[in-house]
């Protein structure tokens, strides 16, 4: 009589389930670094369009607040960086570009250093308006007559330059 021996065999072994778990870790391991790094590349992505929406928005509110002066009025202080007007209520008012904390009434837009804003301080509010600035540069190109203003961002290379034909006098 032979004996038959039946090979009954439920579950697993030792062996496939270490693999099992090895081949899951893996798996997972890959899986989350690849979102790890979409997200991160998002991220350095959405970061680098607000800077240059800011140093966009920033260069039109500086062409804005030129803008708003009385045209045949305008000075030029070229060693502060600083224009001088009046509005249409005849009041002196400012765009202030030194990089220093505005303190005028009716200063239509100023860009303060410390904090890299363009800010404007009509009331003295000290209203923000936009982040991200490094620095504000004025070249005039020809003098009296036209103005170029660069607007630096901070934290990429990137800048923003506007031209304006503004005729002015120097302080």
């Amino acid at each position: 009589m032979a004996w038959k021996v039946k090979n009954r065999q439920k579950g697993f072994t030792l062996i496939e389930s270490i693999i099992s778990v090895a081949l899951i870790s893996i798996i997972t391991i890959i899986t989350s670094s690849l979102f790890s790094f979409a997200f991160n590349s998002y991220k350095r992505y959405t970061d680098t369009r607000q800077i240059k929406y800011d140093v966009y928005i920033a260069s039109k509110y500086i062409e804005k607040g030129l803008k708003e002066f009385n045209q045949e009025d305008v000075i030029f202080d070229s060693d502060k960086n600083i224009f001088q007007s009046k509005n249409c209520n005849n009041e002196n008012v400012w765009v202030d570009l030194s990089g220093k904390k505005s303190l005028k009434k009716n200063t239509l837009i100023y860009f303060y250093r410390v904090t890299k804003e363009i800010r404007v301080n009509k009331n003295n509010e000290h209203n923000v308006l936009c982040g991200n600035i490094d620095d504000v540069a004025v070249n005039e190109l020809i003098e009296g007559r036209l103005i170029e203003i660069e607007v630096i961002a901070d934290k990429i290379e990137y800048s923003n330059k506007i031209k304006l034909n503004l005729n002015y006098r120097k302080n």
